[in-house]
């Protein structure tokens, strides 16, 4: 269904607001995926720092973060290609629909508009005199029953 006030349908607009959610989530993610590679460039001094059940869990937490920045990656794929496949069809519906709710004295016999052909000039009638009965221009044209009012 189309908004009220004209513009995209509602489906469009919602599939556009869940893949830019999706996005969004997605990015973060990063930041905390990317603090926790610290573990992994400085593997020594981590050790020595960190007590080694804590560490056992960062590294988890950041297997977790990975898996769910890769599953988050395939959601935003299937949105993309939802959203996709929707403007695909609105903008199809709108191509057709620009032709469709053309006027019959706008469009060929065929159904094709005009455009960017001239319009073939109107077939007309011959020339034909017009015939008045008689007494032509010659009729009252004051109210009955109204008193004192005459028009002509």
């Amino acid at each position: 269904t189309a908004t009220p006030g004209g513009g995209d349908p509602q489906e469009v607009l919602q599939a556009r607001h869940l893949w830019k959610k999706a996005s969004r989530i997605k990015l973060e993610g990063r930041p905390p995926l990317h603090e926790l590679d610290y573990l992994d460039k400085n593997n020594e001094k981590a050790e020595e720092v960190i007590p080694g059940m804590l560490l056992e869990d960062l590294k988890k937490a950041k297997a977790d973060l990975e898996d769910q920045q890769s599953q988050m990656g395939k959601v935003i794929e299937t949105a993309q290609r939802h959203k996709d496949t929707l403007e695909k069809l609105l903008h199809d519906v709108n191509e057709r629909s620009a032709f469709t709710k053309l006027p019959s004295e706008l469009k060929k016999p065929n159904g094709d508009p005009w455009w960017p052909n001239p319009v073939p000039p109107a077939k007309l009638t011959d020339r034909q005199i017009m015939v008045f009965p008689t007494g032509a221009g010659t009729k009252d044209f004051s109210v009955r029953g109204a008193t004192g009012i005459n028009f002509f």
